[in-house]
């Protein structure tokens, strides 16, 4: 894998570190509430959010760099999302985990078989927002770090 791919490579590992060091962290306490506005998601709710977004754009890179588009002009992003973890209610954090292990081998194993150029591949991301592939993988790091520091937040309030 070129430098040019590590950077982002390191990032999302970065990112996922840290995120499964607070899941670590949750205990019994995955079903008690963190969010009291929009979603109203327990932690539990909020594994499972974060396993289907990196599978979402895992898939979204993917198409994009093949010439798809992934998502559609009328996409709904809120009702996706609450309808995706209404839809996986019964996970665990752990199975959350695992899935979003899943994504990212699927994703790292993709990410070593590209050129760097691929990258500057652009398509419309699920925020409805024409981003090339790296801005992708930036915001698939800064979403999950944002999430892991309102779990640590919460945890540690």
């Amino acid at each position: 894998m070129n430098e040019g791919i590590q950077k982002y490579v390191d990032r999302l590992s970065e990112a996922r570190a840290f995120l499964l060091d607070v899941l670590g962290r949750v205990g019994e306490r995955g079903d008690e509430q963190l969010y009291s506005d929009g979603a109203q998601w327990t932690i539990r709710q909020l594994a499972i959010h974060l396993m289907i977004a990196d599978a979402g754009h895992v898939k979204m890179v993917k198409g994009i760099a093949s010439g798809q588009e992934i998502i559609t002009p009328d996409y709904d992003l809120e009702r996706f999302n609450r309808r995706s973890v209404e839809k996986n209610a019964d996970l665990t954090i752990a199975q959350a985990i695992e899935g979003m292990a899943r994504s990212r081998q699927e994703l790292l194993d993709w990410l070593a078989t590209i050129d760097e150029s691929v990258l500057d591949k652009q398509g419309l991301h699920a925020s409805m927002q024409v981003m090339s592939i790296r801005q992708i993988l930036n915001v698939m790091a800064a979403h999950e770090k944002a999430h892991a520091q309102d779990i640590e937040a919460y945890l540690n309030g």
